[in-house]
């Protein structure tokens, strides 16, 4: 009569184990932390299953604290590369929703369980599901707590939600939802950066049904937020190497109403990129950079400004052309040796055409001939040979 009741024992039992596996988290020993988090779960399911005495803690404060210790074992299993299944997220939500506000923070660990589970949804193509837990979790999310995780969590919930709505939009096909999305996505002003490759899709969706004269402002606005993305404080080494391939791949959608500005931009981040991505940059990354170098050669030609600028531009292309044949078996299907070939053989036509040197019509020569057997019947490659004879 005078002792704890055997509920109050096992609560007791999960309450510690619960402290236990946050100690060890905080210390980054995430194996531990999980043991003593999967402790906690079966400390609470125990007192659960005990009847209760008078005074007892009530059956939803169990249950809710059984929820955080779930939630808790889920960041142990994420840092240990593990996953948590979508039963298991389930079963966590229904403890979560046990649980009461917080009535002085306003606060509530529940937010953080629809989140992670919407990444579950996303990644098996569930999109409408994980638009329902995100729009969810900004919603349960309290405002202006001043505490910088439930603050994260909420802007990491608006930025995945809105690159929920343009995956939606991209599959729908619809240029004007993919454009609104796009703009949803842009507007969200987090610490939690948007998708740079889904940003691209949207605009390589929005040009191909445009046109790059419509969707020019478009492209301008996205390279603009991919500019402030590239300044963050991480956006370094490797990071900032893919960052800066996806950005330069961009502006390049403005096609023929790209200005000398832009492509000197466009150059200057494809060499960080390669500078950045190691050994063995991608064929279809060296061929982008090369044909940026060779338009602005071209335009720089054309204005007259600087033949000695145009004939470096030209050597530069040429060299990253012949690289990126060269590693023509690693490239991916977006690679185009036909095309690598006839960019490479017009790159020489353009040289040969400043230098006077033979060699260099000849080399270019061989490569639009290639470029020809690969199945090019282009015009313009025609018109170029036609030069070099």
């Amino acid at each position: 009569e005078v002792g704890l009741s055997s509920r109050r024992l096992a609560y007791n039992a999960g309450e510690v184990c619960l402290s236990r596996g946050i100690e060890a988290m905080a210390r980054g020993r995430h194996e531990d932390a999980l043991v003593h988090y999967q402790r906690a779960v079966n400390a609470y399911s125990s007192c659960l299953n005990i009847a209760p005495r008078p005074h007892d803690m009530a059956d939803a404060d169990i249950r809710a604290k059984r929820g955080y210790s779930r939630l808790r074992a889920s960041y142990a299993k994420s840092e240990l590369s593990g996953k948590t299944s979508l039963e298991e997220f389930d079963e966590m939500i229904a403890d979560l929703e046990c649980g009461e506000v917080d009535a002085f923070s306003g606060m509530t660990p529940l937010p953080s369980a629809p989140l992670w589970r919407a990444a579950q949804h996303r990644s098996r193509g569930s999109l409408e599901h994980a638009i329902q837990d995100l729009t969810r979790a900004i919603e349960i999310s309290p405002l202006d707590t001043k505490v910088q995780d439930v603050d994260d969590a909420r802007a990491r919930a608006r930025c995945q939600l809105a690159e929920c709505h343009l995956e939606h939009a991209l599959e729908a096909g619809d240029a004007s939802s993919v454009e609104m999305a796009l703009r949803e996505l842009m507007a969200v002003d987090s610490s939690y950066d948007p998708s740079i490759p889904l940003l691209a899709s949207g605009v390589r969706r929005i040009v191909s049904d445009r046109g790059h004269q419509l969707a020019a402002p478009l492209v301008r606005d996205v390279a603009s937020k991919l500019r402030i993305l590239m300044k963050r404080p991480h956006c370094v080494g490797a990071v900032r190497a893919f960052a800066a391939s996806y950005t330069a791949g961009l502006i390049l959608r403005l096609g023929n109403l790209i200005n000398e500005k832009e492509l000197r931009e466009v150059c200057e981040l494809f060499t960080d990129s390669i500078e950045g991505s190691g050994d063995s940059p991608a064929p279809e990354m060296l061929a982008l950079a090369a044909d940026a170098k060779i338009k602005l050669a071209k335009l720089l030609l054309v204005s007259g400004s600087s033949h000695e600028e145009s004939r470096l531009l030209l050597e530069d292309a040429i060299e990253l052309l012949k690289k990126s044949i060269a590693d023509a078996n690693s490239a991916s299907d977006a690679y185009d040796e036909q095309v690598a070939n006839s960019k490479l053989g017009e790159a020489l036509v353009r040289l040969g055409s400043l230098t006077g040197e033979v060699q260099h019509a000849e080399a270019a020569a061989r490569h639009l001939e290639r470029s020809r057997t690969l199945g090019n019947n282009a015009p313009e490659l025609h018109g170029l040979l036609g030069d070099c004879y």
